[in-house]
Formats: structure tokens, C-alpha cells, sequence
């Protein structure tokens, strides 16, 4: 203590000063180290939360946009009619349908596994490959767009009648053993099951058809507008979109990853940081997912999954009906990471303070004391964040008022920066989070941030983008310019440049999609543009729903009334009709304006109470004109409701019908007058035709039709002429065609009996040249398969010679190989001696260098006793090499010895197969002759039958003309024409006769096939010339 008062007043105070200034900025240190990391370490927290709660969000959303796709789809008219016309083409399928759909659509088509979607066509004319071309594009849109792997159609038999994808569950039946056991099979049977018709989900699992990929299943019943239950429209739902929002590395850091488990503790979901499949292979704690699942949203510290202590953050999700814990954990080093690097600048700050102190104290002495320690107050101040602190001596001009006015200046960007991040962390968080595609841009137009909204949009359309810019990729969009998106870069650049342009507010066009762009500038006072704000929105449907508004609008009659039916707006078309104003009209009760044919017949108030209950009412109106005469118009009557089901208003729609209504009631007027002349001449034939059903041929329409059909009544008066002048040829000729059918019945049954007997005479000769042949035949085949297997036999030795010759070579190969691996040797023993001196010589000069070689001659030891053991394994492996070289001399002899044998055995075999070929040959010439004889009595004994068939036929038929012939003249007697009655009218008069006495018998004529008469002497000649065949 004595010597530190003797010392002088220039080093006490310094000392003094540099422990005050430790002191105090070790205080403030650890205190602003403390609070900082403090707030930072809770702000890593609350990132973390606010991520996974973003994830979760997505995830959410995710669900419910597939939910809504998968019921909207079934509630489809198309999906109704598809499910109805597949179901229709099965039953149609000749065969098995599986082996069908199997060999067109599936392993038997040209498309490999994961390209069968392209296959739109099979190629044939089957009910089933024309429906499917009528479908398929439409339900591989509904896959695309709606992000599902495949879309099924499955009928109530639970038959998979079609596939988009077209893999191994592909037209089989899921309610079988095998397919009801699947996650598909059980969805199917659930939702068919169903009497509510709603959704049915699985969980995630290996779904072996598609290769063991994880996957999920939506099934949806497709009812009729009956309510029918016609089948199930089913969707499999694979991981990628959900590993995309997962796995998304914004907000994740380098350790960061984002995972779903289920309550059996297995996960559904892959990792980001691990490279192989995780999904139900890799398991969670338990106890953390059944905190995850019961409690809200926490975060734990707890070793992750990698085994380094990490925080995790847990919640519970909903995705397609099941319950899932969501975690997201990321590593202490590096979430902490900010605060160890703030303690590490805070010390480096503090030294090189401490420096400054310790310098300004040996200066400044005594004078430094008291303001030092004012300034060092209102530095522990600051550093307990009162920022409210006054810092004094600041209006001094030494070092003092330098560190007080520093020490100001400190406080006030401690406040400002303050200000500036919570302004940045609330905007940053809001720029990340908001649904709108955001970008922001450099002041020279270079990307330097998107949003995942933006990534998003800029994927969905990247055909289109990349037809502007062909290397443009969603995902790699920051640091390249904004003339990516633009054909005319300059042009934009020029625009944004200008400041009185901002903000601008464009559209651009890409394909079938339009985009709407709000440009912004980000300045700051002092410095400037710092950059532009793009906010990108996809207008196309709001653009293509005006403008299909405006074309109804101009196309069509529209009017609205509000929820007390008065007309509230109307178009031009219905002001025309009415002839009035709005002005004039607007308030005016719907019954005083329309009559509705709905409400007349089943009442008003039936009529709106549909409305009420959200139902479209489609009917034919009447509206008052301007004149006397009313106007029909034919639409709808739609009620607009609000989210909660109340009536907004009610929207007429309709078109003009008044012209068509009256074409169609003169088209009436005229129909009834045709009617009436068709009346009288559907009378007038029927009476004529009864006459005629009678046998009256005389029957004619004497009473003349009108203009439009005399032509009827003419051609009908002709026809029955031609027809009495026809029946009255077929009368005379009857009784001719009678007699002649009675004589050429006796001869056909005469030549029928001879034919058969000469019929049976040449089947006993076949039958026996049958046998004859069949002899030959099997002797000339057990010759023919002699020669074959001389012929193997001989081939046999051939390759076998041939395989010993090679044998031979192969041999004095391996010995020539022999020697040279000996040469090989003998160099490696000289290289192994020449080591050996060098490793002695080595050896020696380490001696001669005492101890400063004795390292190196340890080492030349050992590369000796190296060289010797190579020595040694090569003389060994020489020797080897000379035994093996002798024992394939050996070998080679006895090959050669083989090959010599086997030469003489082909020769024996050669002269075998000649001989045994020559009878071969004979057998076949003796057989062919026989097969030709037999082949002629055969085609002879065929033709004999035939033709005994064929006489057997002509009896029959001779038989049947004359039943016909007798039947002929028994109907044409019933017939009245004129010749008949004058025949009547003579029979009365003159006296009978008998038949024999018009013609004897030996003159009665004959009809030949040519039609010429033939006495009956030359038929007697023609039956002596039969009797002699």
C-alpha cells in the first residue's frame, strides 16, 4: 500500500484509470452481452415457431386444396359420364378384360412404366379404346393440375376400369383378396361402403404397385342425379408437393429440417439433410410426438436426429384426415450461433477499448479522473438499455468530450438500429408470409430476394417464361436481372428509370396467362433508390371473366332483382324489349314485368322457394312489349347467395324466342291441313288394298286425289294392273309346271339310288389305300429320323474335334504364357539382388555417417530384408511356373491323342449318314407316289359323295316343286280377274271334259333347262343314257 501511495501521480492515475476502465467495460459487457443474447437467443425461438407455423399453414392449405379438387371432380357431370361409359365398354370387352387393358394399355404396350399416360389410343375399334380416347386427356389434365400421381375410376364391383397412369393395379379388382388388402383397395371398399358419400383417406404407405413409393389415397363416390352410386373416383397422393413445403430451405438455416410423424412414431415425410428414403423407415421419440399430438404448439431442447442437443419446435397438423405431429428441430450451435459471435465481438470491442483507456490515461492524469468516470456512469447506463442517459463533457474539445460525444453517438444508433430491426423484422416477416408474389431488385435491377409466392407463380408458368428466357429457373432467380422476364429490356429499364413513373402498374402477357406487375421504389433519406419492390398477381381469370360478362352482357337478356323481387338492374336488351328506360322501370315488381310458365303451373310461391333454397330455375317467360303483343324470351332464374346461404339477389337470363315461337305455330296450322288430305287418302287405299287382300285383282281407284297425291292414286292403279296381268300368266302356267315336276322327281330318285352305290364302292377303296399309305408313310419317317440323329451324331464328333483342336492351341498358349512370366520372374529376382546391393550399400554409408544415419540405415535394414524376400517368392513362383509348363506339355499330347480318335469316329459317322440318308430318300419317294394315289381315290370317293349329296338334293327339291307347283295352282285359284270370270261364265255353258282327253300321254311336252319343249319320246331316250351311266 506504501509503495502504491509513493508512486507519482502520472502512473497512480493511469493505473487508476485502466482498472476503472476494465472494470467498467467488463460490466458493460457482460450486461450487453447478456441481454443481447438474450434477445437474440428469443428471436431465434420465435423464428423457429414462426416457420413451423408457415409449414404448417401450407400443409394445411395443401390438404384442403386436394380435398376440394378430389369432391369437385366427383361431383362432375363428366366424371359421372366417364364412370357410366367405361363401366358400359368392360362389359363389352370379349375375353378377360384384364388381359385385354393389360396387352393395350399396359405391359403390352410400346410405353414403358411411368410413361403409359402418353397412350391415348390402342389402335383398335373396341367400344373401350374409343371412350378412352374420349376421356383420357381430360382426367390426365385433372392429374396435373390438381397435383395428384394418378387418377382411378372404379366401378361398384370394384373393378379398376381406368388409370392415368396405367401401373400394376390397373384393370384389377380391389375388392379382391390381394387388392383389398392395399392402401387403394381399403379406401375403395370404405368409400363404396359409405352411405354419406363423402371422402374417404389413408394414411401414407408403401403401396407395392407403384414400386413401394410412399403414397396416399383420396376415394370419392361419383353418384347419378338420381342418386346412384355408379363407382369411385380415386387419387393417389405421392410426397412430393408435401416434401416441397418440408423441405423449402428458406427460414431452415444449414441444420434446419422440417418433418411429419405419426402416433406410431415412424414418419411420414423425407429429410432434407438426409439423402435416402426416411419415410416410414426412420422413427421419432414417441413421447415427443404424443406431446406433439395432445399439447399446442412448444419448443423443447432435446438431441435431434442426427445426435447433436438441438431445439425442436412440435405442433399438430391435419393433412387428408389423418393427424400428424409436425417438428421442426435445428441445431443449438446454430441457432446460438448469433450470440456466441456478439460475445466474441463484444470482447474484441472491450480490448481494444481498454487499450484506448490505458492510453488517454497516461496523457490526460489527474484531468481524466472525474469526467472519466461521468462517462463511465453513463456507459453502464446505456449498457442497462437506458437510452434515455445523458452523457456529459461532451462540449469538451479533448479526448474526453471525443469518447463522451462517441459514447452519444453510440446511443443514438443504438436507437436508431433498435427502431430499424423491429421495422425490418415485422416487414421481413410480412414479406415472406404474404400470399402475393413479391420480388425485390438492386437500384441496377438485379433480383436480390423472392418470396416462395413468387417461386411459386414463376413454376407454375415456366413453359411459358422459358419461351422469353429459355435458361430461366424458379428456383435460381436471385442475382440475375429482371430483363429475364421482359423481351424489350431497355424499354423497362428506361420506364423504371425515370422516377415519375413510379409507381408503375403494367400488364404483361405470356401464352394464355396475364400477369399484373406493381413496380415501387425503396429510397431512404441521404442515399437514395435503395432498390424496387415488384409485386406480381395473376390476373388471367379475373381478365377472362370480364370479358365473358361483357359477352353475355351483349348476347343475352340479363335483369337483377333484389331479395323483394324488384328489378334493381337490367341490360340493354331487356330495356329494348320492354321499350322503356331504367329509370322508368327500376323498383318494378317481377310478376307486373315477367310471367313466368314455372310459376304458372305449379305457383309463385313453389317457384321462389326453390330460388330460396339456392336452386336454378329454368322456364319460359313472357315479357310486356312495347305494343299489344307480348314477348317470349326462354332462360333461367338463378339466386345469388352470400357465404352464408342468404339471397342476394336474383339474376334473369334469357334470349329472345318470340319469332321462333310463331314459325312454329304457323308450322302447326299447316300440319293439321296435311293431315287432313293425307286422311282421305289413307281411306281411299285402304279400301282398295282390302279388295286386293281379298283376290278382287279388278280392284282401281276411281276418285281422284288432290294435286300433291294424284301421282299415288295413278301408280296405284298401275301396279294392280301389272299385278292381275302377272297372276293371270302364273295361272296359265301352273298346271304345265305340275305334270313336268311329277316326271323329273321319278328320275332323280332313280339316279339317286345309283350314285350311292357307287358312292360306297370307291369309300371301301380309299379306306384301303388309307392303310397303304399310312405303312409307307411311318417307314419313311423312322428313316427320316434315323438320318437326323446320324446326322446330330456326326455334327457332334465334328464340334467335338474342332473343341479338342482349340484345346490344343489354348494349351500351347498357356505355355508360351509360361515362359514369359518366367522371363518376368528372372527380372524381378535381378531387380530384387540389384535392391539388396543398394540396400548394402546404404547400409554402409549410414555407418560411415554415425549417428546422424542411424534412421537411414534402419530403413535401408528393412528394404533389404524386402529385396531378399522378393528374391525368395520369385525363385518359388519359377519353379512353380517350370512344373505347370511340363504338366501342359503333357496335357497337350493327350489332347492331340483325343483329336486323332475323333477324326476317325466323324469319318465312320460321314459314310453311316449317307447310307442311312439313301433309304431315307426312297421311304419319301415310295411314300410321296402312295400319298398321290390315295390323294386321287380320295378327291375321287369326295366327288362321288358329293354327288350323291347333290342328286339326293335334287330329289328333294324335285319333291318341293312339285308340292309347290300343286300349291301354286290351289292360291292363284282364289285370285278374280277377268279371264277367270269369262272362264266361270264359259264352264256354266259348255260340258266337262277330262285331262287326258285335251293331250295324250305320249305327246306331253316337257320343259328343258333351257326353257325349249321336249316331246316325251326324247325324255324316255334321256332316261336310257342315265340308266347306262
Amino acid at each position: 500500500m506504501l509503495s502504491f501511495n509513493n508512486l507519482k501521480l502520472g502512473v497512480k492515475l493511469p493505473l487508476m484509470l485502466a482498472v476503472v476502465a476494465l472494470a467498467g467495460l467488463g460490466a458493460m459487457g457482460v450486461v450487453a452481452y447478456r441481454d443481447a443474447s438474450e434477445v437474440l437467443d428469443h428471436g431465434g425461438m420465435v423464428a423457429l415457431q414462426n416457420t413451423l407455423a408457415t409449414r404448417k399453414y401450407e400443409v394445411e392449405n395443401l390438404s384442403r386444396a386436394l380435398m376440394v379438387d378430389a369432391r369437385s371432380e366427383a361431383a362432375a357431370m363428366t366424371t359421372q359420364r366417364a364412370l357410366r361409359e367405361f363401366a358400359s365398354a368392360w362389359g363389352r370387352i370379349e375375353g378377360d378384360p384384364q388381359d385385354y387393358l393389360d396387352s393395350a394399355y399396359g405391359s403390352g404396350s410400346d410405353a414403358p412404366v411411368g410413361m403409359r399416360d402418353s397412350v391415348e389410343y390402342a389402335g383398335d375399334l373396341t367400344d373401350y379404346s374409343i371412350v378412352h380416347r374420349r376421356y383420357h386427356a381430360a382426367l390426365r389434365t385433372v392429374r396435373d393440375s390438381s397435383g395428384f400421381q394418378d387418377v382411378l375410376l372404379v366401378d361398384v364391383a370394384g373393378n379398376v376400369l381406368y388409370s392415368v397412369e396405367k401401373e400394376p393395379d390397373y384393370a384389377t379388382n380391389l375388392l379382391a383378396r390381394a387388392g383389398a388388402e392395399t392402401g387403394l383397395g381399403q379406401v375403395v371398399g370404405r368409400a363404396l361402403a359409405a352411405p354419406d358419400g363423402g371422402p374417404v383417406t389413408s394414411d401414407f404407405g408403401l403401396y407395392a404397385p407403384s414400386g413401394g413409393v410412399p403414397a396416399a389415397f383420396i376415394a370419392v363416390p361419383v353418384k347419378s342425379a338420381e342418386g346412384l352410386k355408379l363407382g369411385v373416383i380415386a387419387f393417389r397422393v405421392a410426397t412430393d408437393w408435401l416434401e416441397a413445403i418440408l423441405q423449402r430451405p428458406q427460414g431452415l438455416g444449414a441444420t434446419g429440417q422440417v418433418y411429419l410423424a405419426a402416433a406410431d412414431g415412424r414418419m411420414r415425410s423425407n429429410l432434407r439433410l438426409t439423402p435416402e428414403p426416411a419415410i416410414l423407415r426412420h422413427s421419432v421419440e414417441t413421447a415427443l410426438v404424443a406431446k406433439a399430438l395432445q399439447t399446442d404448439a412448444a419448443i423443447v431442447e432435446a438431441a435431434g436426429l442426427s445426435g447433436a442437443p438441438a431445439h425442436i419446435s412440435y405442433d399438430r397438423v391435419e393433412f387428408l384426415g389423418n393427424r400428424y405431429a409436425i417438428l421442426l428441430e435445428q441445431d443449438q450451435a446454430e441457432l446460438l450461433a448469433p450470440s456466441a459471435a456478439l460475445g466474441r465481438k463484444l470482447a474484441t470491442q472491450g480490448s481494444v477499448l481498454t487499450l484506448l483507456f490505458i492510453a488517454i490515461a497516461w496523457v490526460m492524469a489527474r484531468s481524466l479522473s472525474s469526467p472519466l468516470r461521468a462517462v463511465g456512469g453513463a456507459m453502464r447506463r446505456i449498457a442497462a438499455r437506458d437510452m434515455e442517459a445523458e452523457v456529459p463533457y461532451r462540449s469538451r474539445g479533448d479526448e474526453v468530450g471525443e469518447i463522451a460525444r462517441a459514447l452519444e453517438d453510440f446511443r443514438t444508433a443504438l436507437i436508431a438500429a433498435d427502431v430499424v430491426a423491429q421495422d425490418g423484422y415485422l416487414k421481413g416477416a410480412a414479406f415472406e408470409g404474404t400470399s402475393a408474389a413479391m420480388m425485390m431488385t438492386t437500384p441496377d435491377f438485379r433480383i436480390s430476394y423472392v418470396n416462395a409466392a413468387l417461386i411459386a407463380l414463376v413454376q407454375d408458368a415456366i413453359d411459358e417464361f422459358r419461351k422469353v428466357t429459355p435458361d430461366i429457373d424458379a428456383e435460381k432467380l436471385l442475382g440475375r436481372d429482371i430483363d429475364v422476364f421482359h423481351k424489350l429490356p431497355g424499354r423497362v429499364r428506361a420506364i423504371l428509370s425515370d422516377p415519375k413513373n413510379l409507381p408503375y402498374h403494367a400488364d404483361i402477357a405470356l401464352g394464355t396467362r396475364r400477369y399484373g406487375l406493381e413496380i415501387t421504389a425503396v429510397s431512404m433519406p441521404g442515399r437514395g433508390t435503395l432498390g424496387y419492390v415488384v409485386e406480381w398477381r395473376d390476373v388471367t381469370v379475373a381478365r377472362m371473366n370480364i370479358s365473358t360478362l361483357s359477352a353475355i352482357d351483349r348476347n343475352q337478356i340479363t335483369a337483377g332483382f333484389d331479395p323483394d323481387w324488384r328489378l334493381s338492374a337490367a341490360n340493354a336488351n331487356m330495356l329494348a324489349l320492354i321499350g322503356k328506360p331504367l329509370d322508368a322501370v327500376i323498383g318494378s315488381r317481377f310478376a307486373d314485368l315477367i310471367q313466368s310458365q314455372v310459376a304458372a303451373e305449379s305457383g309463385e310461391g313453389a317457384m321462389r322457394a326453390r330460388l330460396a333454397a339456392g336452386e336454378t330455375v329454368t322456364t319460359r317467360m313472357t315479357l310486356a312489349g312495347p305494343d299489344t303483343e307480348p314477348v317470349v324470351i326462354d332462360g333461367s332464374i338463378t339466386p345469388v347467395l352470400d357465404r352464408k346461404g342468404a339471397v342476394l339477389k336474383y339474376l334473369v337470363m334469357a334470349i329472345d324466342v318470340t319469332e321462333a315461337q310463331k314459325r312454329l305455330q304457323a308450322a302447326e296450322a299447316a300440319r293439321l291441313s296435311m293431315l287432313a288430305a293425307q286422311e282421305a287418302v289413307v281411306e281411299a287405299l285402304r279400301l282398295a288394298l282390302g279388295r286386293l287382300s281379298d283376290g278382287d285383282l279388278t280392284a282401281q281407284i276411281d276418285t281422284c286425289f288432290e294435286a300433291d297425291y294424284e301421282r299415288l292414286r295413278v301408280d296405284f292403279n298401275t301396279a294392280a294392273s301389272a299385278l292381275h296381268d302377272a297372276i293371270q300368266t302364273v295361272v296359265e302356267n301352273a298346271g304345265g309346271i305340275e305334270s313336268e315336276a311329277k316326271e323329273i322327281t321319278s328320275a332323280a330318285e332313280d339316279l339317286s339310288r345309283r350314285t350311292e352305290q357307287q358312292a360306297a364302292t370307291l369309300e371301301q377303296t380309299a379306306a384301303a389305300l388309307d392303310e397303304l399309305t399310312a405303312s409307307v408313310r411311318s417307314a419313311a419317317q423312322g428313316a427320316s429320323e434315323a438320318s437326323r440323329n446320324v446326322t446330330d451324331a456326326r455334327a457332334s464328333a465334328e464340334a467335338s474335334g474342332a473343341i479338342v483342336e482349340q484345346a490344343v492351341s489354348a494349351m500351347g498358349e498357356i505355355a508360351a504364357s509360361s515362359a514369359r512370366i518366367s522371363k518376368i520372374i528372372s527380372v524381378i529376382d535381378d531387380i530384387a539382388f540389384q535392391t539388396n546391393l543398394l540396400a548394402l550399400n546404404a547400409g554402409v554409408e549410414a555407418a560411415r555417417a554415425g549417428e546422424a544415419g542411424r534412421g537411414f540405415a534402419v530403413v535401408a535394414s528393412e528394404v533389404r530384408a524386402l529385396a531378399q524376400r522378393s528374391s525368395e517368392a520369385a525363385r518359388e513362383i519359377d519353379g512353380l511356373i517350370t512344373v505347370s509348363t511340363s504338366q501342359v506339355r503333357r496335357g497337350v499330347d493327350l489332347v492331340g491323342q483325343a483329336g486323332s480318335a475323333l477324326k476317325h469316329i466323324v469319318g465312320s459317322v460321314s459314310d453311316i449318314a449317307e447310307r442311312v440318308n439313301a433309304i431315307a430318300g426312297s421311304a419319301q419317294e415310295q411314300a410321296a407316289g402312295l400319298a398321290e394315289i390315295n390323294t386321287a381315290v380320295n378327291q375321287l370317293d369326295q366327288v362321288t359323295q358329293h354327288n350323291a349329296a347333290m342328286f339326293e338334293q335334287t330329289t328333294a327339291a324335285s319333291h318341293a316343286l312339285t308340292r309347290g307347283a300343286v300349291a301354286l295352282t290351289e292360291t292363284t285359284a282364289r285370285f278374280r280377274t277377268r279371264a277367270s270370270a269369262a272362264q266361270r261364265a264359259a264352264s256354266r255353258s259348255a260340258p266337262p271334259t277330262s285331262a287326258g282327253a285335251a293331250q295324250p300321254r305320249g305327246v306331253v311336252a316337257s320343259v328343258n333347262r333351257g326353257g325349249a319343249i321336249l316331246p316325251a319320246a326324247k325324255r324316255a331316250l334321256a332316261e336310257d343314257s342315265w340308266a347306262e351311266f
